[in-house]
């Protein structure tokens, strides 16, 4: 509730509200992510830690279920990306496309942005 609370004071004061990131940040995030969601597995490889978990969840079983690496579809080209937090060295990151929507966590590793963890889910149509 206070996080409402604060965003209308924003919003009544005028005030607008601080991005996520600094530019710099968000240049270096999307790239990543971009890496990430690429059809390339040299361009995944470079944005992603070993280990790097993909999930999803599945609707009929309200189960989250692994997707084995490489195996997520890429994302449609007319996708949103959009950098929700960023709090020193971890960042979460939303795309979303026409047939689904992507959480990512983001983490500073070796001085780098990499992927860490992916939740995803399709729309029904």
């Amino acid at each position: 509730m206070n996080r409402y609370l604060v965003t209308l004071a924003l919003l009544i004061s005028g005030a607008a509200p601080a991005a996520p990131c600094t530019p710099k940040q968000c240049n270096a995030i999307g790239a990543v992510v971009a890496d990430y969601l690429a059809n390339d597995a040299r361009r995944v490889g470079r944005a992603t830690l070993a280990g790097t978990a993909q999930r999803r969840v599945d609707p009929a079983t309200l189960q989250l279920e692994e997707i084995p690496n490489g195996k997520l579809q890429p994302a449609a080209p007319s996708r949103t990306i959009a950098v929700l937090d960023v709090d020193g060295d971890m960042a979460a990151v939303a795309v979303y496309d026409v047939s689904r929507v992507d959480y990512l966590q983001i983490g500073m590793a070796g001085g780098h942005w990499k992927v860490i963890n992916t939740l995803s889910e399709q729309f029904a149509h």
